[in-house]
């Protein structure tokens, strides 16, 4: 328990990427591996680390054109790697670009942070079924990557 508690530390000592990328990583990374309690806990930290209840609204529709330009980045990105899609790399690249290489690594640990508890949880089958998951009190499906 303590390499948990010590993994979620690491995720907040630098804040080199705008809060809004790292939002929209780890939502997408919960999202990958969870669309039950994991999820919602991503979803409360990063509501209550002021990430727009729209915003967040959009990404788990996948709505991008709703959503916040930087945090649809750092979702649609996140989502790419994951998927294994070839356009990841351009995504990369704008990251890298915009914000520089300590952002990108930034945005490595929140994803990595993000996927630990869920997989962990799946692994030791305590996995949960899909739920409706709340954003400010307005519920949301989870749509299809």
């Amino acid at each position: 328990m303590r390499f948990l508690t010590a993994l979620q530390g690491l995720s907040g000592l630098s804040r080199q990427a705008p809060p809004a990328l790292l939002h929209g990583a780890s939502l997408a990374a919960s999202l990958h591996e969870d669309c039950g309690p994991c999820a919602q806990i991503t979803i409360d930290k990063v509501c209550a680390d002021g990430a727009e209840p729209e915003t967040v609204r959009a990404l788990i529709r996948r709505d991008f054109g709703r959503a916040d330009p930087v945090s649809a980045l750092g979702f649609s990105y996140t989502a790419a790697v994951l998927a294994g899609e070839a356009e990841a790399m351009a995504m990369r690249d704008e990251i890298v670009k915009r914000y520089g290489e300590a952002a990108l690594s930034e945005l490595a640990l929140a994803v990595v942070v993000s996927r630990t508890y869920p997989t962990m949880k799946t692994l030791t089958a305590f996995g949960a079924a899909c739920q409706r998951l709340d954003v400010a009190g307005q519920t949301e499906t989870v749509a299809a990557a």
